[in-house]
C-alpha cells in the first residue's frame, strides 16, 4: 500500500521550502546579514584602502571613491570581497534603491575598539531603520534619531 501526503502536510512542506528560498535570497528579516549590509561591509573596507593611501584621510566625494573602485585593479577588488561586475551596484542599496550616503574625508586615524568614524549609510532606509558603516567596517541599524545624533544634526 503506498502512502501518499496529506494535502496540509504539502502545504506544509511547500511553505517551508518557499521560506528557505527567500532567506537564502537575502529576504530574510536580519537587516545586518542583507545583500545590503554585505555591501557596505566591502564599501566600508575600500573606503578604508583609500584613506590609507591618502595619508589616512578617506574620499573627498562619493564622485573619487567611485572613480577609485572603478579605476582599481581587480585584485585589490576581490581581495576585499567585491567582484569586478559588482562595481556599480555596490554604491545602492537593496533596501531602499537609494545609492549609499558617502561621507567625504574622515579621517580613519585610532579607529580600534568601538570608536570608528562613520563613513557611509543608507539614505531612507526601512522601517525607520537605516545601515550604516564604521571605518572599523562594523555594519550596524539605527533608526533616524540615532543617524542624526551620529551626524551632528539636531533632531527635529
Amino acid at each position: 500500500m503506498t502512502r501518499h501526503p496529506s494535502p496540509r502536510s504539502t502545504r506544509s512542506a511547500l511553505l517551508v521550502a518557499a521560506l528557505a528560498v527567500l532567506a537564502a535570497a537575502g529576504c530574510s528579516g536580519n537587516a545586518l546579514e542583507s545583500t545590503t549590509a554585505q555591501k557596505l561591509r566591502k564599501l566600508g573596507a575600500l573606503y578604508v584602502n583609500l584613506a590609507v593611501s591618502h595619508k589616512g584621510m578617506g574620499p573627498k566625494s562619493a564622485a573619487e571613491l567611485k572613480a577609485c573602485v572603478a579605476e582599481a585593479p581587480e585584485f585589490i577588488l576581490k581581495m576585499n570581497g567585491v567582484e569586478p561586475s559588482e562595481r556599480e551596484s555596490l554604491f545602492v542599496s537593496d533596501r531602499d534603491g537609494q545609492p549609499f550616503a558617502i561621507l567625504p574625508g574622515v579621517g580613519i586615524a585610532g579607529i580600534t575598539g568601538t570608536k570608528a568614524p562613520l563613513i557611509a549609510h543608507e539614505q531612507a532606509g526601512v522601517g525607520g531603520k537605516r545601515l550604516v558603516v564604521y571605518a572599523n567596517v562594523k555594519v550596524e541599524e539605527v533608526d533616524d534619531d540615532r543617524l542624526r545624533q551620529m551626524l551632528g544634526q539636531p533632531n527635529p
